[in-house]
């Protein structure tokens, strides 16, 4: 999208330790305390989770992504068409392996710790959107990280 713009590497890290990335940041410690050392049936069901709200999102994105090509004449690699085929055609979306996992059978305990899961990383999608549609409102398209640095850079020298 043309938005791969260069930055020291301290304003780098002042951006990814931003309250504007503050719900992406929790994805792995959130992901972590539910599947180390679990069952490896909720292992796979952090995978499908992450797999479905991702098609949740590409789905949706599909339309605005087509049009933005067809006005800008560039392919966006990761909101087009590209990345969702790749996201669809995963080795684990196969009938067979699907067939695999229909007949897989779970205990009551891990049936309810993976709808727990599912419950939580779904919730955790949802303010992770979110986050992203206010960061989109508030930030300018030519200029999307300076507001996270800005007022740092303005600092006195003693």
């Amino acid at each position: 999208m043309g938005i791969d713009y260069p930055m020291r590497f301290s304003d780098a890290v002042r951006f990814l330790w931003s309250e504007d990335t503050k719900v992406s940041r929790s994805m792995f410690p959130i992901f972590e305390r539910y599947t180390r050392g679990a069952d490896p049936i909720i292992r796979l069901v952090a995978i499908e989770v992450s797999e479905v709200t991702a098609n949740v999102f590409f789905r949706s994105t599909m339309s605005a992504a087509l049009q933005l090509q067809q006005i800008t004449q560039t392919e966006f690699r990761y909101f087009g068409t590209r990345h969702n085929h790749i996201e669809n055609t995963h080795t684990l979306h196969t009938p067979a392996s699907m067939q695999i996992m229909k007949e897989i059978e779970v205990s009551e305990e891990v049936r309810q710790q993976a709808l727990e899961l599912i419950d939580v990383a779904f919730e955790y999608f949802t303010d992770l959107v979110n986050e992203f549609l206010v960061y989109i409102k508030t930030h300018s398209y030519q200029e999307p990280f300076a507001k996270v640095y800005e007022s740092e850079r303005s600092l006195t020298s003693v």
